[in-house]
């Protein structure tokens, strides 16, 4: 085979895969549809995910499904689409639930597919006969390159690329700063390449913001290009300090001997072959100006390769305990206050690998959670090379070793009952905690009628759950079925089930504060009676959340019954008030770095799996039942709890079957849809703030879907451009 065609082969399992027709279609039955387009899952495995959707507004589809010559697949359908009633002026429920996906595969060139569905009692018939593309490279164009078409490509060139006009924007802006901060841009060096370390001293040296000093600590070099290139640079610029250190001692006190030699209020650290952009620390500056009592600042971060192409970012949350204890997401840009570090005792050697993470930890028991900032921008670009942890923390096995020992130490100090082990993704760890004694867990379970779902339920708990103290309360909310009202029955002689009986109108809110108010256990849960137990210690993992001191509500990670992800944590501002993390990722995805597999902190998490302290639920006052009775009463619990000082925590080792809604049903009549909205409505209101800026969902990401893809914009301002607007 000719070389290039070998090369062609291989290229295009890289090429993006594409649809021919993306336009809305309508068939003459009236059936309207449209492909979205596929999206990656598995690429070395060469599947994505196929979307789109279908409704005919006068009949009921049943079923969707695709054919290949692979086989035939029964798409998941009935997938809430909100945008779909706004583009169609339309409350027809058949338009609402009108989404489907599947998984597919496909190899490389075309492949034909087919579309048929089912309408309610009918047979199957095609809907459309569509072709995925996925094609062969011919020739070479760098401006219709791979890199140039990624979506992170675009989204750079698009909203994160300085324009002239932006520089003198900003230009414009630091003249006006009352105060302009000395920052200490720290760097180790070790035999650097010549050429590495010189783009990384010009992009400190082309800092729109100027009241920089670069101190650089060589760790005794015994490569002399690098030794001859700093003094070089050390002669050029009066503001480039060079330490020569007589020995080696790796980089955490190589770091230490630079900051030895700092004047500046603040340190910024620099690896000695990574990139800032030119407007790095002026955005450090102003956040320092605008947050007088700010100690600890980070930054978003992506990686840049060694020709300069930008790849793999990570846009971050605001700052969360608890995910700092499954990963370091602070990392990148880290800038400290000098008083801290020094108060601290800077780097520590025997933390190598992992020693930014001991600082930032250490660094937490003097610090205020509030005194660390977090800027939403890319403010650094980490090199990506065959040695760095930035291509593989596999490459520096001691970086897990010496993560380890840093997280197990800081909670020896802080959460004596927590343990470290390994976390699921590379460069993770999960913190086990302990439930001393075995506190009573009160399981509340709200049900009415639908006997097999609730003898489903039920059943999975007694014969899955390892934890030994839990009683179910089940709260029958008039129940009027002869077979859920034997199985209520039955269920009499069971020591630790109690049934209670509320047969008011539905209010999720009452019923459960009713039920609550009745016992005094340590640790509520409040369960739909729709779950089903996957995970044997889930009760365990829940009630070790809920007993830490400043955790309010807990949330787990909760599946479809086809092992996609149904929640995973609750993102505010999702369809304009709240959405479910990661919905409709599959389980064994790990989503946008490791995230959707990992405890973590959230704004909310959803009540259909929620455990919280009873002492904690009785200081906020329960739901609220007045005006949220059937939705966004998790929301608006959790975040009274962030009001109260509580943080709310997801931890996905606490793993359940969701049948969503499956016994009250979904809001598909006037009558739901119009209470629906007005708590919607009221949640709106009340939390505004909150809604239009979460501080746990970057403001980078989008708020049409709930998988962490790109905002295209950002919904960030640029502050030089409010600066100019206030002041025309």
């Amino acid at each position: 085979m000719p070389l290039l065609k070998r090369l062609s082969r291989v290229f295009s399992e890289f090429v993006p895969i594409i649809t021919y027709r993306h336009g809305i279609t309508e068939t003459p039955d009236g059936t309207r549809y449209s492909i979205d387009g596929p999206k990656w899952l598995r690429p070395k495995q060469r599947e994505f995910l196929l979307r789109g959707w279908c409704f005919n507004e006068g009949k009921t589809i049943e079923s969707v499904r695709i054919i290949t010559k692979q086989g035939t697949q029964t798409a998941r359908f009935g997938i809430e689409r909100h945008d779909l009633l706004e583009a169609f002026n339309s409350k027809n429920e058949r338009v609402l639930y009108s989404g489907f996906e599947v998984p597919l595969k496909v190899g490389r060139g075309s492949t034909r597919f087919e579309i048929e569905l089912k309408f309610e009692g009918g047979d199957w018939q095609p809907l459309v006969t569509e072709y995925l593309i996925r094609p062969r490279l011919k020739t070479f164009d760098p401006d219709n390159s791979i890199r140039s078409k990624h979506p992170y490509t675009e989204w750079v060139k698009a909203y994160d690329t300085l324009s002239t006009k932006d520089h003198e924007g900003i230009t414009s802006h630091i003249t006006h700063f009352h105060h302009k901060p000395l920052i200490s841009v720290v760097v180790p060096t070790y035999n650097t390449s010549v050429k590495l370390l010189d783009t990384m001293i010009e992009s400190v040296r082309g800092q729109l913001y100027e009241n920089w000093e670069l101190c650089i600590a060589d760790d005794n070099s015994t490569d002399k290009r690098t030794r001859k290139r700093l003094k070089f640079w050390e002669e050029k610029d009066a503001r480039i300090q060079v330490t020569y250190r007589s020995e080696n001692g790796h980089i955490s006190e190589c770091t230490n001997t630079a900051i030895e030699t700092v004047n500046g209020e603040f340190v910024a650290l620099l690896d000695h072959d990574d990139e800032l952009p030119a407007h790095a620390l002026y955005y450090v500056a102003l956040e320092i100006l605008n947050h007088p009592d700010v100690q600890i600042i980070y930054s978003d971060e992506d990686k840049i390769t060694t020709d300069g192409y930008r790849l793999d970012p990570y846009f971050k949350p605001d700052f969360g305990p608890d995910l700092l204890c499954s990963h370091n997401f602070v990392s990148h840009l880290g800038v400290y206050k000098t008083e801290l570090i020094k108060t601290i005792g800077g780097f520590r050697k025997d933390f190598v690998g992992s020693q930014d993470w001991d600082l930032v930890l250490r660094c937490l028991d003097v610090v205020q959670h509030h005194q660390i900032r977090h800027i939403p921008r890319i403010l650094y670009h980490w090199r990506l090379s065959n040695d760095s942890t930035s291509a593989s923390v596999g490459n520096k096995d001691y970086a897990v070793t010496s993560g380890h020992r840093a997280l197990q130490e800081y909670l020896d100090k802080h959460e004596p009952t927590g343990s470290v082990e390994n976390g699921p993704t590379a460069g993770s760890f999960r913190i086990r905690y302990a439930t001393p004694d075995d506190p009573l867990a009160s399981i509340i379970i709200l049900t009415k009628n639908n006997a097999d779902l609730l003898k489903q339920c039920v059943e999975s708990i007694l014969t899955q759950t390892t934890y030994p103290n839990f009683e179910l309360i089940i709260v029958d909310n008039g129940s009027d079925e002869e077979a859920a009202i034997e199985l209520l029955r039955s269920y009499d002689p069971i020591d630790n089930i109690s049934v209670l009986k509320h047969p008011i109108p539905f209010n999720f809110s009452e019923l459960n504060n009713w039920a609550a108010n009745q016992l005094k256990s340590d640790v509520f849960v409040f369960l739909n009676n729709d779950m089903e137990v996957i995970e044997p210690d889930w009760l365990r993992e829940l009630v070790s959340h809920a007993l830490r001191n400043g955790v309010g509500p807990v949330g787990t990670k909760l599946l479809y019954p086809d092992d996609y992800i149904q929640h995973a944590g609750m993102i505010l501002g999702i369809g304009g008030v709240a959405g479910h993390a990661f919905k409709y990722l599959h389980r064994q995805n790990p989503g946008q770095i490791g995230r959707a597999g990992i405890i973590q902190n959230y704004s909310a998490v959803t009540a259909a799996c929620m455990a919280i302290k009873r002492t904690v639920f009785e200081e906020l006052g329960g739901f609220d039942a007045e005006n949220l009775g059937t939705a966004y009463n998790d929301a608006d619990l959790c975040l009274r709890a962030w009001e109260k000082g509580y943080r709310t925590v997801y931890t996905p080792y606490a793993l359940l079957y969701h049948h969503e809604s499956a016994s009250r049903g979904l809001e598909n009549n006037s009558e739901k849809r119009i209470r629906w909205q007005q708590e919607a409505d009221f949640l709106s209101n009340k939390w505004r703030s909150s809604i239009e800026n979460d501080p746990f969902y970057n403001p980078a990401l989008t708020l049409l879907m709930e998988d962490f893809s790109l905002a295209k914009p950002p919904r960030y301002k640029n502050p030089w451009q409010s600066y100019e607007k206030a002041n025309d």
